[in-house]
C-alpha cells in the first residue's frame, strides 16, 4: 500500500545496493534526506553500513542469493535492482550507488518534476548528468562525458531493469523522456590496480553472459565495442586541445579503452574454446 509522504519530503522513493559501504554510504544518504522513502538492498555487510542506513530510516532489505555468486558478490545486477522496484511505494523512482550524492539542485528540480511544476506532459523517465569528483574536485573534461544514465523514472512508464551488468530500466514504448538539467556526483577514488579488479568483474559478468550467446551476438557486441573506444579517442584529442577544466588521469582514460578491448577478447575467447 502506498504511504503518504510527510515533512515536506519528495514523494520519490530511492534505492541503494549496499555491501560494506559505511565509507561512503552516509554522504550518499544525506543527499537523499528530502525523499520520503529510502530503500537499502544490502549483500550481507559485516560493518557500520547497517547502521548507517538505520540512522536514516531507510527499509532494509538483504539481495537475493539467487542473483549473487558464491562469493556473495553480484551476479545479476537487474535482479537486485528489481527487487527495490518491487518493493518501492511511491510511484516515482530514483536509485544511485552507495559511493555517489546528488546535488541538492537536482533533488529539487525532481521535486519540481513530481510536484507538476514543469511543464512537460507525458514524459515519465528522465536521463540524469554525472560528474566525477577526484581527489576532491568536480571534474570537467573526461571522455566519459556526457555522461547520462536514466536514473529517475515513472514505475508506471517502465517494466522491469535489464542486463546482468552495466543494467538499465525498460520503459513501456509510449513513455516520454526528458533530461534533467543538474548532477549527481561520482566520486572516483581507485587507484590503477582497484580499478582494474573492478573492470574485470564486470568483464567477468559479461563472459558468463555471452558464453551461450550466438555468434553473432558477440560480432555485435564487438563492433559497439569498437565504436565506443573510437569515439573515446576523438573525445579526448577534444580536451587535450580545447577543455581547460580539471582533468581525469591519463592511466583512467587509457584504461577505458583497455576495457573494450579486454572485452572482446575475452567474451571472445570463452565462446571460441566452449566450441573447440
Amino acid at each position: 500500500m502506498k504511504c503518504e509522504h510527510r515533512d515536506n519530503k519528495i514523494p520519490c522513493s530511492v534505492a541503494v545496493l549496499t555491501y560494506n559501504s559505511e565509507r561512503t554510504l552516509k554522504q550518499a544518504l544525506d543527499s537523499l534526506k528530502d525523499f520520503a522513502e529510502i530503500i537499502i538492498c544490502d549483500g550481507g555487510s559485516t560493518d557500520e553500513t547497517l547502521d548507517i542506513a538505520h540512522s536514516f530510516n531507510a527499509i532494509i532489505l538483504p539481495q537475493d542469493s539467487q542473483y549473487k555468486n558464491p562469493n556473495g558478490t553480484i551476479a545479476d545486477f537487474s535482479g537486485v535492482r528489481n527487487q527495490t522496484l518491487e518493493a518501492a511505494s511511491y510511484d516515482w523512482f530514483l536509485f544511485v550507488d552507495s559511493d555517489e550524492y546528488l546535488s541538492q539542485e537536482v533533488a529539487e528540480e525532481m521535486r519540481d518534476i513530481i510536484a507538476g511544476k514543469v511543464n512537460e506532459r507525458n514524459i515519465l523517465a528522465y536521463w540524469m548528468p554525472r560528474k566525477r569528483v577526484y581527489k576532491r574536485e568536480i571534474v570537467e573534461c573526461t571522455t566519459t562525458y556526457p555522461s547520462y544514465q536514466m536514473r529517475f523514472f515513472k514505475k508506471s512508464g517502465a517494466k522491469k531493469f535489464i542486463k546482468v551488468v552495466h543494467e538499465r530500466i525498460e520503459l513501456l514504448p509510449e513513455t516520454g523522456i526528458g533530461y534533467l538539467k543538474n548532477p549527481e556526483y561520482v566520486p572516483f577514488e581507485y587507484n590503477r590496480k582497484q580499478w582494474r579488479e573492478k573492470l574485470m568483474y564486470y568483464i567477468s559478468i559479461e563472459v558468463k553472459r555471452h558464453q551461450n550467446q550466438p555468434f553473432w551476438s558477440w560480432v555485435k557486441m564487438s563492433v559497439n565495442s569498437c565504436k565506443v573506444s573510437i569515439l573515446f579517442l576523438f573525445r579526448h584529442i577534444r580536451i587535450i586541445l580545447l577543455c581547460r577544466g580539471h582533468k581525469m588521469p591519463l592511466w583512467y582514460e587509457l584504461m577505458q579503452h583497455w576495457y573494450h578491448w579486454q572485452l572482446i577478447m575475452q567474451t571472445g575467447k570463452k565462446y571460441f574454446s566452449l566450441r573447440k
